[in-house]
């Protein structure tokens, strides 16, 4: 505590420095809290510093002191279709050192970490079990949907009209009121995401109060969430329980259960893997994950695949109404959690409250998993499918391989008109080597829409797709090309298959002419500079969490 880690002569330079701020000796016998946040004033965290006042009220009610330290993060919704993109994965890194460097050398006694977006989310999340003292997280949360004749409308609706406008569906005049009225809140897209799923991954794994995965930012339920979570800290700090103790394997297996359950992103695998790696978790890899997906009912269906947001799954009883329904069939063990509560009473009076939006288990959307590991087949090793939920697209998809070599080079063939019904679109050197940083892709499912082709071709790549268009998009290949892979390999007019129910993905291409393109290779380099220079030497395949190399 900082009363031992301030006393004595030997820390007066201590004292001396901390009385600058105005503390007192009574103060620097107190719990010295970090509140940690991705300080911003770009759209995703510009109502950051209520919630960073209102976690700071929580703390100073229950006798703690607050800091409030600021770490790097951007917005993930401004830089897609760019080449800002490619920072988006990596930044999870900075944020983790940064984590690691301000908690240990300042020597907190507990922190309360409230990110803008998943890779905050994911960085924090790692930086907290590294430093390993008390902590909790409350997100800055979600935008709620806008209302434009009728329908909701929100970010997913101004990627759609882009398309629109390219193919002369609708004019200008439309999309612009789109535009004005979609993003009429603050917080990040309320359409199915990573964003979203990292917040309920967070609540499942123990590390959030109740809530933390749905309520929407600005909502005055948020607001008092964020002063719980302050309060909630320092009963953490006075019990001594820290993310490790929380972060258990039991705990783990309840927030991918949840995660299978709700689907809403295959980027959260991602993070997941660098997670497991970070605890140490024994016995709990992509093997395993995979059987979970087959014994996992899908309860809920986010926009846009059906007319629902995060507002709504929130009113319908949100992440702790899917755990106790889920936990109807023995599909949740019974954890710690942040709140001081096991986790079996946390969710105890949840209840759906709407059976449109969450449904039950007698009634699920799929009776397995939206999210499929595809691990079988030729074609790779690893790589994940999210099933859309419109009903049009079917288990299996064959078709003929239209390559590129980037995002913008796919997206240039489609809005040309090249891509045609039955086609296969393969995007690669976008891994995390490749891109480098594995940018999540939505324009070129963006242009398939503007084409009208989203339910008539598919796509493939080693990098990642947003999840926020409906279309069967199979991402995170590994091996990526960069590394060799066989996507490396392929050409214009290869056939290949994409099967769901055995999940399987393979390409029409024997061993001898493998080996002759093998020969002909020659990788695309980006011949990045800077940050991703060195990231493209350090970084792991997607299949570990993109994760950074630990040996050299």
């Amino acid at each position: 505590m900082s009363l031992e880690k301030f006393q004595g002569i030997e820390n007066a330079h201590k004292r001396a420095i901390l009385k600058t701020m105005g503390l007192t000796d009574d103060d620097l016998s107190k719990p010295l809290v970090a509140v940690v946040a991705t300080s911003t004033n770009m759209p995703n965290g510009n109502h950051i510093y209520r919630i960073i006042d209102s976690v700071k009220a929580g703390i100073l009610a229950k006798g703690g002191v607050p800091v409030v330290m600021s770490i790097p993060s951007f917005c993930d919704e401004f830089s897609l279709g760019s080449e800002g993109a490619k920072y988006a994965l990596p930044s999870r890194e900075l944020i983790a050192d940064s984590v690691e460097s301000i908690l240990i050398s300042h020597s907190f006694d507990g922190a309360v970490f409230v990110p803008i977006n998943d890779t905050a989310s994911a960085g924090m999340l790692l930086g907290s079990i590294r430093v390993n003292i008390p902590s909790i997280f409350v997100s800055s949360g979600c935008m709620a949907s806008s209302r434009l004749n009728g329908k909701n409308v929100n970010f997913n609706s101004v990627l759609e009209a882009q398309g629109k406008v390219r193919s002369g569906e609708m004019d200008l005049s439309e999309a612009s009121t789109i535009e004005n009225t979609a993003c009429s809140f603050c917080g990040y897209s309320c359409t199915s995401g990573v964003n979203n799923a990292m917040d309920c991954f967070i609540e499942t794994i123990g590390m959030a109060l109740s809530g933390n995965g749905s309520i929407p930012a600005g909502m005055s339920d948020r607001i008092r969430l964020a002063k719980d979570s302050g309060t909630a800290l320092m009963k953490l700090i006075s019990n001594d329980i820290t993310p490790r103790m929380i972060m258990t394997r039991d705990a783990f297996l309840n927030a991918i259960t949840v995660d299978l359950s709700i689907g809403t992103s295959t980027s959260t695998l991602l993070h997941v893997l660098a997670f497991i790696e970070e605890c140490g978790i024994q016995k709990l890899d992509l093997e395993a994950i995979s059987k979970m997906s087959t014994k996992i009912p899908s309860l809920f269906a986010l926009s846009p695949t059906q007319a629902y947001d995060n507002l709504d799954f929130y009113m319908a009883g949100g992440v702790m109404a899917v755990m106790r329904e889920l936990n109807k069939n023995g599909l949740i063990v019974n954890t710690i959690t942040a709140s001081n509560k096991p986790v079996s009473s946390v969710f105890a009076s949840a209840k759906i409250a709407n059976s449109n939006v969450i449904k039950t288990i007698d009634n699920a959307v799929f009776p397995t998993s939206s999210l499929v590991i595809m691990d079988k087949g030729n074609l790779a090793d690893y790589a994940v499918v999210r099933k859309v939920f419109d009903g049009k697209s079917a288990t299996q998809f064959v078709g003929k391989a239209k390559v590129f070599n980037s995002e913008e080079d796919a997206v240039n063939s489609i809005n040309a008109g090249n891509i045609k019904k039955g086609d296969i679109v393969v995007i690669r050197y976008e891994g995390p080597k490749g891109g480098p940083g594995m940018r999540e892709m939505i324009a070129p499912i963006v242009a398939l829409v503007g084409q009208g082709l989203q339910n008539d071709v598919a796509l493939i790549t080693d990098g990642r797709f947003a999840s926020g268009l409906n279309a069967l998009a199979v991402d995170c290949i590994a091996p990526e090309a960069m590394a060799h892979g066989k996507i490396a390999l392929i050409e214009d007019g290869d056939k290949i298959t994409i099967d769901l129910t055995k999940a399987k993905l393979d390409v029409d291409m024997n061993a001898k002419d493998a080996k002759i393109r093998e020969k002909k290779l020659r990788l695309k380099d980006s011949n990045p500079t800077g940050y991703l220079l060195r990231y493209k030497y350090l970084v792991t395949s997607s299949d570990k969490g993109a994760t950074l190399k630990k040996k050299f």
